[in-house]
Order: C-alpha cells, then sequence, then structure tokens
C-alpha cells in the first residue's frame, strides 16, 4: 500500500470518528465508540478487523499479546479511547504498538473530549510491509493445520512470531540453530519437547555462545539439506539468502512477492 493510499484510508477513518462524535458527543464507555466507528466504517466501506490480536515477544519469548482496537485494510492501527484529553503517555504507548508489531501507520482517536481529537502516527524505522507479515502468520497457521513439519531457525522476528503460531498446534517443528546447544531453554519449549513434537538441533558444539554472520551461513545450508521445499516470506535483493538459494537445488517457493530494498 502507497503512502498516498495510507492517506486517503486514515483521512476516510478519521471522517467515520467525526461522524460518530457528531452524533454521540462525549461522555459514553469506549465499548459504545468502537462499536459505533465499526459501524459507520462499514457504511463507508473501509476493510477492517476489530480488536485484532497480535502476539508480543521478549527476547524470542512468547510474553502474550494485545489487542489493537481496529486493524484496518491489514496496514493500519486505531487505537480509541474515551477520556477527558490525551496525553504524551498515550502517544508513546500508541508508538509503542507500531514498533512492536512492525505497522507503519497508526491512528490514536479520542472520544472523550468535547471536541474529537486524533493524532497520526508514522514508523519510520518499518522495513516490511504488515501486510507481508500477515501473509507469514497466515502461511503459518495453514501448515500447522496441514500438519507440516517446519525447519527454520526461528530467528528474525517474523520467524518468532511464524514459531508462535506454530507452537500452537500438534505438528513436528525443527529448531535449528546458529549456535551451540543452549544451557538453558525458552519456558515456552518445555511442554513441545515432552511431546515429542520440537527437536532441535545445530551444527556447533556447545563451545559457540554466539550467533554470527558466517554460523548462520553454516546453519543455513544445513536447513536446505535437511528441507523438502525451501519456503521464503521475503528477502533482500543481493543478500546472503539470496545467494544460498541460488546454489540450492530444491524446489523454492516464494510466500510473498515483496523483497526488501
Amino acid at each position: 500500500m502507497t503512502k498516498e493510499e495510507q492517506d486517503k484510508i486514515t483521512h476516510t477513518v478519521i471522517g467515520s470518528a467525526m461522524e460518530v462524535h457528531s452524533i454521540l458527543g462525549n461522555g459514553f464507555q469506549e465499548v459504545v465508540y468502537q462499536r459505533a466507528l465499526s459501524y459507520e466504517m462499514n457504511l463507508r466501506n473501509i476493510e477492517h478487523q476489530r480488536e485484532f490480536e497480535m502476539p508480543l515477544f521478549y527476547k524470542g519469548q512468547d510474553v502474550g499479546g494485545r489487542r489493537v482496537d481496529f486493524f484496518v485494510c491489514s496496514e493500519i492501527s486505531v487505537e480509541i479511547k474515551a477520556i477527558i484529553k490525551l496525553e504524551d503517555v498515550h502517544l508513546a504507548q500508541a508508538m509503542n504498538y507500531l514498533e512492536a508489531y512492525n505497522l507503519q501507520t497508526g491512528l490514536l482517536i479520542n472520544f472523550g473530549s468535547k471536541s474529537l481529537e486524533f493524532k497520526r502516527l508514522f514508523n519510520k524505522n518499518r522495513k516490511v510491509p504488515a501486510w507481508v507479515v500477515l501473509k507469514c502468520y497466515d502461511w503459518a497457521i495453514e501448515q500447522r493445520e496441514q500438519g507440516n513439519c517446519v525447519i527454520s531457525g526461528f530467528h528474525s522476528q517474523i520467524e518468532k512470531d511464524v514459531l508462535h503460531y506454530l507452537l500452537k498446534g500438534k505438528q513436528p517443528i525443527i529448531l535449528a540453530l546458529a549456535r551451540g546447544l543452549k544451557e538453558k531453554l525458552e519456558p515456552g519449549f518445555a511442554k513441545p519437547l515432552e511431546q515429542g513434537r520440537l527437536l532441535i538441533i545445530t551444527p556447533f558444539d556447545k563451545s559457540v555462545k554466539r550467533v554470527s554472520i558466517q554460523n548462520a551461513q553454516t546453519r543455513n545450508q544445513l536447513m536446505t539439506e535437511l528441507a523438502d521445499q525451501i519456503i521464503i516470506g521475503y528477502a533482500s535483493p543481493g543478500g546472503q539468502l539470496e545467494e544460498l538459494l541460488n546454489l540450492c537445488c530444491k524446489p523454492i517457493s516464494q510466500i510473498t512477492n515483496f523483497v526488501v530494498n
């Protein structure tokens, strides 16, 4: 989605919120405005998901998640409030959500003041569009439901998110490390290990305690040798992954056609 398209959608969402506020005024609970805004956006044919749940990770550990009030067009988060006045802490919180979930654009709307308050938020650090992330999530859920074994390093944030969805199923998973085996594993691995559905492998001994570019290349080579098919979420043109895939004789497919420039 281009910036112009995002601007058009956010403008329409703000217009929807203005319509809701002009009719209801202030003074109601947040859930009332949430329902009304959803209805108004439906009238204006704005694609959206209400209370969209997204996982959250800390150093690879699933620490829960949160629900964004609205996820519009699979790109834009919309947080709503029903308070007297927006404060800096609310803006900081909404901005943290954008960064944590790799979103570029967000809206913070407050129905609690006499006049509607809204703030447009932009995440300048985002490199991968939200629709690519969601495609990867959908792929993970599909593999889980089909019972397919997935092998990955699960190192990047998107890969960790994919692992979050895979662990909710019963299919086998292979985690390939770019370092030696850890003495203490993540708590979330205990149950799948006991069930015999998670296998952790590494081409390194325990003395290798840090991940390096060279170690990652060795690990990736191991995964391509073990896998029947190579699936790519996205890759940087001219990067190490692309170089490795050029040498691979296994079937390769992409979840999306997006490339990181």
